[in-house]
């Protein structure tokens, strides 16, 4: 609050009015709203908002001659139109012009950018809820039903093939390989269980890469279910990389030639069998809270390093705790010629190495 100086006081003149003025027969206060900065004619409004005259004024005695609520809307908040494959949502904004907040998004993800400081600045922050409030709106009045569960078949020949490589990009999941003799002359066969958009199986034969995705169809607060059962031939060596969210990821590979396996995922858990490597194989894992569970072969060289938070390894028996990083290494996986290579990063892992897996 900020009364106007008095006339011929010239010890205040600079600092302002630190005492009752006796001319003044009532002062007049402004209450800023969203932090609004105001001068003592209160005429310092954002972005075009109401009269300076429709502001919120106090008297001495306390009486609020307007409803703060009034002051910010005149109109609706928020405004939703739907139509068939379309939907439209509508924020009113006080004391922000359209210039001052951009929206982009990327992927899932919705980025809100606030380009002043300040009221406006706090305007764009609150958008944030709105948004996600309105997102959802949206989500329930046009996406696809998630209880709606469809299914997706597909193979192909290894043809001429002497290596491929598997690419799996998607949300949330769960997602099981398993390495089969049974499949004949078929490179690989997928069942996939999901709702939401369709998703996609590519094989791509210039350089053998079988690629396995599904959008988001637009909804970025769709929740949806997706389930990948994947067999693989065994008789090509294979690179394995996964992209997805919030998942639970199986590998049984003791079969399987692989030349590394790349993870990069949300909160997951992966529980990863593995046979006898050919060479240095690398196995990297990047996400949230992990949970890994790797086994191997008996008498096979590995090393594992756990960088996080709060990491617990258990490596053959050995236990490791720490805060940062933990690492451990078996007998010949620094001098010999054939060791996996496991780097595990996240926020709270717990991982897990034993010899459990079966000699194929």
């Amino acid at each position: 609050m900020l009364e106007h100086l008095a006339e011929g006081d010239r010890f205040f003149a600079v600092p302002g009015e630190l005492r009752p003025v006796l001319r003044d027969g009532v002062v007049e206060g402004q209450r800023p709203l969203l932090r609004e900065p105001v001068n003592q004619q209160r005429d310092e409004r954002l972005a075009g908002g109401k009269d300076p005259e429709q502001v919120v004024r106090a008297a001495v005695d306390g009486v609020i001659e307007h409803d703060p609520a009034a002051v910010l809307y005149d109109t609706l908040t928020q405004e939703l139109e739907v139509s068939d494959s379309t939907a439209r949502l509508r924020l009113a904004l006080p004391f922000a012009t359209k210039g001052e907040i951009s929206l982009k998004k990327i992927g899932l993800e919705l980025i809100v950018r606030r380009g002043v400081q300040g009221s406006a600045g706090d305007v764009a922050a609150a958008l944030i809820v709105l948004v996600a409030a309105g997102g959802a709106i949206v989500y329930v009045s046009l996406a696809p039903n998630p209880g709606t569960t469809n299914k997706l078949d597909s193979s192909a020949a290894v043809g001429s093939l002497d290596h491929a490589s598997l690419e799996i990009d998607v949300g949330a999941a769960t997602i099981t390989v398993e390495g089969s003799t049974s499949l004949g002359g078929d490179l690989y066969r997928a069942h996939i269980e999901y709702s939401g958009p369709k998703p996609d199986v590519n094989l791509d034969r210039s350089n053998g890469t079988l690629k396995i995705s599904q959008g988001n169809g637009g909804f970025v607060f769709q929740s949806r279910r997706f389930n990948l059962a994947l067999q693989v031939n065994p008789s090509v060596p294979w690179t394995i990389t996964s992209n997805g969210g919030a998942s639970t990821e199986t590998y049984r590979l003791a079969a399987v030639h692989v030349t590394s396996i790349d993870v990069s995922t949300g909160a997951s858990r992966e529980d990863i069998t593995l046979g006898r490597p050919a060479g240095i194989v690398p196995i990297t894992v990047n996400g949230g809270a992990l949970t890994v569970h790797l086994h191997r072969p008996a008498g096979t060289a590995a090393s594992v390093q756990v960088s996080g938070g709060a990491v617990s390894l258990d490596a053959d028996g050995q236990q490791h705790r720490g805060i940062g990083s933990v690492g451990w290494s078996s007998a010949g996986s620094v001098s010999g010629s054939d060791a996996y290579r496991v780097e595990i990063n996240g926020g709270a892992c717990t991982v897990t190495m034993d010899a459990t897996a079966p000699n194929t």
